[in-house]
């Protein structure tokens, strides 16, 4: 859901941005509106397209309520696989009916949007171009490159190399712990959110040795946001310092008292999120302006059209692997909050939130 979101409210941007660009006065024009953020790790992808324009008597918050005023009949939708001059591989995108989940601007109750799947994971090596073939013989293009893998984890833990047991565990009172981010090829921002997993049991009818009696539960911490890498594709390692007591605080603030429970810390996941050069620059030049009067610019890399084609990627994909056995536990990801001296502060700072050792 929050993905869609995402997307309706990128094209409300776009779709308020774009209307400072035409002359309501002047003949109709054909405008196509592409949005496309490609995750790395996805097999499965989805692609919305819509036209927009004004009419003499009517505004673009009217029009986007007519559906007929959005969406295309009849358009051809590919993606093809290039690497260096070569065409390697060809997707037809089909175009699928799906329900809006939050009310809007856009008309309802269908959202069409077009699809594609590959057999695996995208090439980072390889180019993907976007090509789309209108009705009124228009052809509008883009392209990226994916996002690569990052080759460092927190404490410089190799990739895709599961922990041994009790591997790097962070003691949150005592030290800083550092994290080594080494950039991912073709990404320019990220993200970085640890996710705090802590058990939760009723303190007069459970013991800790009541498996079946505790609750697993966790918090979401962003702790850096939009962070920007100098330059694409260098060599440089990030090092990010992330204060135990920071912590504790985000905790304290999220977490409800309650004198019937007890809590104990198990431990934390790292995980980041990604975005490219063109996604980057499309983000800051469409952020929401505070000013009423401040009429920005906006930022495309469609070809004969309007919108963003841009790769994403999320590290690890929570989407795809939290139903997995042992997850949390068992990630490259985690680390295990060290027992005693950590939640000892914890505790210390926060008594009201009953974590014990």
């Amino acid at each position: 859901m929050k993905k869609l979101l995402l997307l309706a409210s990128l094209f409300a941007a776009l779709f308020t941005a774009c209307s400072t660009d035409i002359d309501i006065n002047a003949d109709w024009k054909d405008t196509t509106l592409v949005l496309g953020l490609l995750n790395t790790d996805h097999q499965t992808h989805f692609i919305r397209i819509h036209k927009a324009f004004l009419d003499e008597e009517r505004g673009a918050f009217e029009v986007a309520q007519i559906q007929d005023s959005l969406y295309y009949k009849n358009l051809v939708v590919k993606i093809e696989r290039i690497r260096g001059n070569a065409v390697l591989e060809t997707y037809t995108c089909v175009q699928i009916d799906t329900a809006i989940l939050e009310p809007g601007i856009f008309a309802s109750p269908e959202l069409i949007l077009y699809r594609f799947s590959t057999d695996s994971v995208l090439d980072i090596n390889s180019t993907y171009r976007l090509v789309i073939e209108t009705p009124f013989d228009k052809v509008v293009t883009s392209q990226l490159n994916p996002i690569g893998f990052p080759r460092n984890l927190p404490n410089g833990l190799p990739p895709n190399t599961p922990p041994p047991p009790n591997y790097a565990g962070i003691n949150w009172s005592s030290q800083v712990p550092l994290v080594f981010l080494a950039q991912p090829a073709n990404a320019r921002r990220f993200d970085m959110t640890i996710r705090i997993f802590y058990d939760e049991w009723n303190r007069f009818t459970v013991t800790p040795s009541d498996t079946p009696g505790l609750q697993l539960k966790h918090l979401d911490w962003r702790v850096e946001v939009n962070q920007q890498f100098a330059t694409i594709n260098s060599s440089n390692v990030t090092q990010l310092r992330v204060p135990g007591r920071n912590m504790f605080s985000f905790m304290n603030s999220s977490i409800p008292s309650n004198p019937n429970l007890n809590r104990r810390l198990r431990g934390t996941l790292f995980y980041f999120d990604f975005a490219d050069e063109d996604f980057n620059t499309f983000l800051q030049i469409n952020n929401p302006s505070s000013s009423l009067v401040d009429v920005r610019p906006t930022f495309t890399n469609i070809n004969n059209g309007i919108g963003i084609f841009a790769a994403r990627r999320s590290v690890p994909d929570l989407k795809l692997v939290q139903n997995t056995a042992g997850f949390p536990f068992t990630s490259p990801y985690f680390r295990e909050a060290l027992g005693g001296i950590g939640t000892d502060s914890l505790r210390a700072r926060y008594p009201d939130l009953n974590f014990v050792p």
